[in-house]
């Protein structure tokens, strides 16, 4: 039987965010926290629960570009974009120095042609702190987080009064991530020197790695954070802390249910109505854990299933070990009398007869292939190889299975609508089918 694992269970889908609604986001920034009125300024901006948003945010609506203009354009004047060609379409997620290699007869716009109309430079004589900040995750499951550790599960970063505080910030995915700091207008080191502009919000292209710097002259707690809605929830923030002053919130639990968001739990399901039998899979999952089960009955009283909880490792989750529960008797109808007992007259288990405890270990392969090598109480080893969601064409996809059980199966189902697809499979076990398929 196969148990479908981060791709047949959906696992490795895009997680649905249903407890992001568009209530919560009134306007195209973030929203504001519970229980916590902005401050003056940057109120498009999300605001943490005790949190002060302070006088750095001010003025940010007036312009988008802040503190800087184009090099050599007269700083704030509107730029005149005639004869500058943009990049062709669909290379948006390439970074600059990529694109430039590309079409070097383009004049690409990147932040090395901003420029600061006055000086920018921080005194040379205090203290520099640099903080290395990796932007990390996975695209597969939306898990979004900062050296490899979500939101919830981080320390704060700890910065002194009076220190000039450098981020090098290695983007390490393939998406772009706008990068926002609460309370703060930063430098952003371009090779422009001591007109560096200021901004309080950079996008890190994919792949690219970026040095800004600040002066920490503020108090308490301040908020650094991906400007996706998305990534922010599933833990690519951290809480950046002036050493010295105490943690002031005017509503902890709000806090805490804040810092808590990425820990939230993301229910899936699917039903699979076909002429030889009905599929059912589902499954709970966050950014680390995965219980998921699926169950198989045909329409003579034979079934299969498989329950099992997962947890994923490693810095881009291509590993999970797991254990759970496998429960199967197809001895009713589709292989009669070939159950075999012992002296006491006690079914052994088998291959269509099963009653065990396993554990296993899931490696993710190259071409998208989940492979399971588990251990059940029996001390029978299987090793399964599955491919799930196989393009074939814009609508047909494809599901591949086979294991050293001699089981194997291939689905395919052509998506009408979001949850609704017309399924075909041929199981080792089951045989041909077609029928429905209802997605959640």
């Amino acid at each position: 039987m196969k148990m479908a694992g981060m791709g047949g269970m959906n696992a490795d889908k895009p997680m649905k965010m249903s407890g992001m609604s568009a209530a919560s986001s009134p306007k195209p920034g973030m929203a504001a926290m519970p229980g916590m009125a902005p401050a003056k300024a940057d109120s498009s901006q999300p605001a943490m629960p005790g949190m002060h948003m302070g006088k750095a945010s001010q003025g940010i609506s007036k312009t988008t570009s802040d503190e800087g203009g184009m090099k050599g354009m007269g700083g704030g004047k509107p730029m005149k974009m005639s004869g500058m060609a943009m990049a062709p379409l669909g290379t948006f997620n390439t970074g600059a120095k990529q694109l430039q290699a590309a079409f070097p007869q383009e004049t690409l716009l990147d932040y090395t042609m901003l420029r600061a109309p006055r000086p920018t430079a921080l005194p040379a004589d205090r203290p520099v702190r640099t903080i290395q900040l990796y932007l990390t995750g996975n695209m597969f499951r939306y898990v979004w987080s900062i050296n490899n550790t979500v939101l919830s599960r981080a320390d704060k970063i700890a910065i002194r009064r009076g220190e000039t505080v450098r981020f090098v910030l290695h983007n390490t995915t393939m998406m772009s991530h706008p990068m926002h700091l609460h309370g703060h207008y930063f430098r952003v080191v371009n090779g422009q020197g001591d007109h560096a502009p200021l901004k309080n919000t950079l996008n890190v292209a994919s792949m690219d790695v970026v040095t800004i710097e600040f002066d920490a002259n503020e108090y308490r707690d301040w908020f650094f954070h991906c400007h996706l809605l998305y990534h922010l929830n599933s833990g690519m923030a951290r809480i950046i802390h002036y050493e010295g002053d105490s943690v002031r919130t005017d509503n902890p639990r709000l806090l805490s249910r804040f810092i808590g968001q990425d820990r939230a739990l993301f229910p899936y399901a699917s039903a699979q109505v076909q002429s030889q039998g009905t599929w059912l899979e589902g499954g709970v999952r966050n950014s680390y854990w995965l219980l998921r089960g699926e169950a198989r009955f045909d329409w003579h009283g034979d079934y299969e299933t498989e329950t099992h909880l997962q947890r994923y490792l490693g810095t881009r989750q291509f590993v999970a070990v797991y254990a759970g529960l496998d429960f199967r008797d197809n001895s009713r109808y589709l292989n009669p009398g070939l159950t075999k007992r012992d002296e006491n007259g006690k079914r052994l288990n088998s291959k269509d007869y099963r009653q065990v405890v396993c554990a296993g270990v899931r490696y993710f392969l190259p071409m998208l292939v989940w492979s399971d090598l588990r251990l059940d109480s029996g001390g029978k080893l299987r090793l399964q190889l599955e491919r799930e969601g196989l393009p074939l064409t814009r609508h047909l996809r494809a599901d591949l299975m086979v294991n050293t059980d001699r089981e194997y199966r291939i689905d395919s189902y052509y998506i009408v609508g979001k949850y609704l697809a017309l399924a075909g499979n041929y199981d080792s076990d089951y045989g041909w089918g077609a029928g429905v398929r209802i997605i959640y």
